[in-house]
């Protein structure tokens, strides 16, 4: 009977390990920020992108691309459809051009991102409640299936 609880309890472990997923990495916000060193304008917008960058410190990685003397990220900034730098682009799907750089204008948008990350973490975690909810019903039928099992044994001996 131990030998089998022992055996049972070692697949339920295993089956927690394979079943809940690990997540390691927390989800961030990805902020491009293009811009020209040559350029008087960006050195105005920098500063935005800096107050962003020191307030958004738990979920925002900011990427300064310069595009004035480094061919690949002027060639990523075309590829986004950009005429005028600076330019952000967050995660790689939202464009924002110069005349919508501020800080209200970009600290809406990283919130937006980030109730979006809260809300499909939420939806994990109900997951993983599901699987270990699952589990456990496995392991309650599994158990009074043993305790029949050696319960009906038991009087097998007896007779």
């Amino acid at each position: 009977m131990k030998q089998k609880l022992v055996y049972l309890v070692g697949l339920i472990l295993i089956a927690l390990t394979v079943l809940i997923p690990i997540t390691t990495s927390e989800e961030v916000v990805v902020l491009n920020y293009y811009y020209s060193l040559s350029c008087s304008a960006c050195k105005r917008y920098t500063s935005v992108i800096n107050e962003i960058e020191a307030n958004f410190t738990e979920n925002l990685v900011v990427f300064r691309k310069e595009v004035g003397s480094n061919q690949s990220n002027r060639q990523e900034w075309e590829d986004y459809g950009f005429k005028k730098y600076p330019s952000v682009v967050m995660n790689d799907e939202t464009k924002i051009p110069m005349s919508n750089i501020t800080y209200e204008n970009l600290a809406s948008i990283i919130n937006a991102y980030v109730e979006e990350l809260d809300s499909s973490q939420i939806m994990e975690i109900y997951a993983v409640f599901e699987r270990l909810l699952a589990i456990l019903m496995l392991f309650s039928i599994t158990a009074i299936s043993l305790y029949f099992m050696a319960s009906t044994g038991d009087k097998n001996k007896e007779k």
